[in-house]
C-alpha cells in the first residue's frame, strides 16, 4: 500500500516538498519529490532535512493512503460509432428522410 504526505516548514510553513513510498517503510528508502517552483529541500549528510526557503525545519503533515482504481476498458457496442457521423451517412440519411416525406405526402 502506497502513502504520500507533505513536508511543511514549521517557521514559513512552506511546502517544501512532497514524500512518496509504501507503509512501514524509513523514510530514507521513500521518494523526495521537489516542488515544480521554488526552492526545494535542502539535504544535508547526516542531518535532518531544512527548508529550502528559510533553513527551517520541515514536519510530515496529511499522511495519505494512494489507491489506485484498477483501468476498465469498456468496448464500444457494435453498429455506429461514437463521435460525429461521416458526411456521406448524413447524406444518405437527409436523402431517406425526404424520400419518406414526398412518399407519404
Amino acid at each position: 500500500m502506497k502513502v504520500r504526505a507533505e513536508l511543511h516548514c514549521y517557521h514559513c510553513g512552506y511546502l517544501a516538498a512532497r514524500v512518496e513510498g509504501e507503509a512501514g517503510q524509513t523514510l530514507s528508502q521513500a521518494r523526495l519529490i521537489s516542488p515544480a517552483i521554488g526552492p526545494g529541500v535542502r539535504l544535508t549528510k547526516g542531518r535532518p532535512p531544512r527548508c529550502g526557503r528559510c533553513g527551517g525545519p520541515l514536519y510530515l503533515d496529511e499522511l495519505e493512503v494512494i489507491r489506485y482504481a484498477p483501468t476498465v476498458i469498456v468496448p464500444l457496442p457494435p453498429g455506429r460509432r461514437r463521435g460525429r457521423p461521416p458526411k456521406a451517412l448524413l447524406q444518405a440519411m437527409a436523402a431517406a428522410s425526404q424520400a419518406e416525406e414526398r412518399n407519404s405526402a
